[in-house]
This record gives structure tokens, C-alpha cells and sequence, in this order.
């Protein structure tokens, strides 16, 4: 059912928010514009091999099987232009002295985390997998990296290769936590390592404190974090039981040890950073899915060597950020989302 809010814009102006399956948008509608992710309607078409509406059916190429699959796979070309017209309808671009073009969505100084509106799915071909309730999340939650900027809120910064969900895990005292794997600086030289050791720069707050110094203190440092017992980690409602208090999170940073392994598999990447096996010891038994009942745009899975090609080729390497640099002005911001206090 449709339900509809009014927010009130930097200058004062009412903007009317609507919520659709969980999806937000903006405007005066009485319906929500259509999904900048879908193929064109407009003449039939085989749905495996669908470009989106704002490309034509070129840009659509072969890309290896998924793994343990002999079906051919076409997927769209993905570069910066495609994020353009994807995302445009869900929030805005624009350009961060740190990070460069970045994009942000509509809610992200209300109660927005990446994350956390979904749920988590063990897939045989990519390992855990999110499955997101946002329309734009087959792109954002897949492809690049998230920062929370001490001031702006969550910045999405664009990247090229596909994963079944790009955060840092930890495990330990029955519990599981992620948080959105930051943009380090292989990522903003296009060296999308994610088979790194993640544990050494977890002692730095995963680069946090080198970027934003004291600013980033130690509740801030914790709302990066989401954490849920195993035996509600694949739940659709696992918010229900997630700790959000950030000493609650803290106890249980210092209770869990890294665990994030991405690895390649078939060419793609896949997510195995949590045993299956240790999760079903909380009698919550884990069953593979096929990747195909929970990815909606299978044609937006593209392989580890297309994305790194599209990076070289569609946009220049990123400077560097600085380490602590000034602190900003502060800006006004609403709450603190997803470990907002009581």
C-alpha cells in the first residue's frame, strides 16, 4: 500500500515523498516513475539479455557463465554513465573535495545506512549475497563503496566491480556484524583488491581516523556497524533483533574477530566470509539459493575483468585523500540513523 510523507527541502519547500515496496521517490507523483534499472517495455525481449532503458540493445555483451552454470550470460556495459541515469531519479550527484563524484541518496540525512533496508541471502553462486528493498540497490549495494562523511552523511562513491555486496564482517559471541567496506585507497586507484586482510585496518578504524581524525570518535565509529545474532541473520525482519546501542556494539567489537573473505570464483566475485555451517550451530540452518531468485537484474552481474576494464578505460584515477585534513564547517544534520539514541 502506498504511503506518502511531505519533507521539508534546504530552502523550506515542501517535497512530497512517496514509499512503494520500499522504495523511495520524489516529486509530485501519484505513482512512482519507473525503474531507471528496467529493460524497455516497449518492444519484446529476451529478459536474460535486456539492456537497461537508458541504453540501447548494444550495449548489451557475452560475459562468462555464472558459477556451476553452463547458461550463457549477457550482461549491460556498465561505466559512469550508467550510474548517471540509474540513480538520477533516487538523489543527486555531486562533487566532494575528498572522494570526487559522488552520489547521495534522497534520505540520507534522515535515517538512511546502507545495508540495513534488505536482508542477507546465502546464494550457491556468490556466497551471502544482499538483497536489497531499495530500487536503486542492484547498482549501489553491488558496485562501488560507501563513506560516511562526518558532515554529509553517506556518500555512495561509484565503482565497477560487481560483488554480491561489498561490507567488512566480523563473527564471534554468536553474532554477526558487517558495515559498508570503505573506499580505501586501492579502490581510488582502481586496484579493487577485496581479498585483502581487513583485520590490520580494522586497528585504524577501517581508515577512518586517518581521514577524518578525532571528528570520528568513538559512537560515530560504531554506527558504521550493524550487528545480529545467527540465528536471525538471513531473517527479512532482522532488524527486529539488531543491536543498536553503540555500547552494545562496542562490547561486541571487542567479542568478534574479522572474518571477511571475498574470493573469485568463475570470475565473478562471491562473498564466503561467514561458514554456513558455524551460522546453522544457532539452529538456524543455512539453504543455498540460486543466485536467480534473489538478484533481480541479472544482467547488472558482470564479471571481475569488466569491471576492471571499465574502470581503466571509463574515468581517470582519483586523487588520493588526504590524511587529517581540516575539519570542515559544520553542517546541520537530522539524527544519527541507524544508532540514533532513544
Amino acid at each position: 500500500m502506498e504511503t506518502r510523507s511531505v519533507i521539508l527541502g534546504a530552502a523550506g519547500a515542501g517535497v512530497a515523498v512517496g514509499a512503494l515496496g520500499g522504495a523511495y521517490y520524489l516529486g509530485h507523483r501519484t505513482t512512482p516513475p519507473p525503474d531507471p534499472l528496467a529493460a524497455d517495455q516497449s518492444a519484446p525481449q529476451d529478459t536474460s539479455q535486456s539492456a537497461p532503458a537508458a541504453t540501447t540493445a548494444a550495449s548489451s555483451q557475452p560475459a562468462p557463465a555464472w558459477p556451476g552454470s553452463a547458461q550463457p550470460h549477457r550482461v549491460r556495459r556498465v561505466d559512469l554513465g550508467y550510474f548517471h541515469s540509474a540513480l538520477a531519479p533516487y538523489g543527486r550527484w555531486q562533487n566532494d573535495a575528498r572522494w570526487g563524484e559522488v552520489w547521495q541518496p534522497a534520505a540520507a540525512d534522515r535515517d538512511f545506512h546502507p545495508y540495513t533496508d534488505g536482508h542477507w541471502s546465502y546464494t550457491d553462486e556468490f556466497g551471502w549475497t544482499w538483497v536489497s528493498n531499495q530500487r536503486y540497490g542492484d547498482v549501489v549495494f553491488h558496485y562501488g563503496r560507501w563513506v560516511d562523511d562526518p558532515d554529509r552523511g553517506w556518500l555512495w562513491v561509484p565503482g565497477y566491480v560487481w560483488g554480491p555486496g561489498w561490507v567488512v564482517w566480523r563473527s564471534g559471541a554468536g553474532h554477526a556484524g558487517w558495515m559498508p567496506m570503505p573506499p580505501d585507497r586501492a579502490f581510488l586507484q582502481h586496484d579493487d583488491r577485496y581479498d585483502r586482510d581487513w583485520s590490520e585496518a580494522a586497528r585504524a578504524d577501517y581508515g577512518y581516523r586517518d581521514w577524518y581524525g578525532d571528528r570520528f570518535d568513538r559512537d560515530r565509529s560504531a554506527s558504521l556497524w550493524v550487528y545480529v545474532d545467527l540465528g536471525h541473520l538471513t531473517d527479512p525482519d532482522y532488524r527486529r533483533y539488531a543491536v543498536r546501542r553503540p555500547d552494545e556494539v562496542w562490547r561486541l567489537h571487542q567479542q568478534t574477530a574479522d572474518v571477511t573473505r571475498l574470493t573469485t570464483a568463475g570470475g565473478y566475485v562471491a562473498d564466503r566470509s561467514l561458514n554456513p555451517q558455524q551460522v546453522a550451530q544457532s539452529g538456524h540452518p543455512i539453504r543455498p539459493v540460486a543466485a536467480v531468485n534473489v538478484i533481480r537484474h541479472a544482467d547488472l552481474v558482470t564479471p571481475v575483468a569488466m569491471g576492471h576494464q571499465a574502470a581503466l578505460r571509463r574515468e581517470p584515477q582519483r586523487a588520493l585523500p588526504p590524511d587529517h585534513p581540516p575539519a570542515p564547517a559544520p553542517a546541520n544534520r537530522t539524527g544519527r540513523g541507524w544508532h540514533r539514541r532513544p
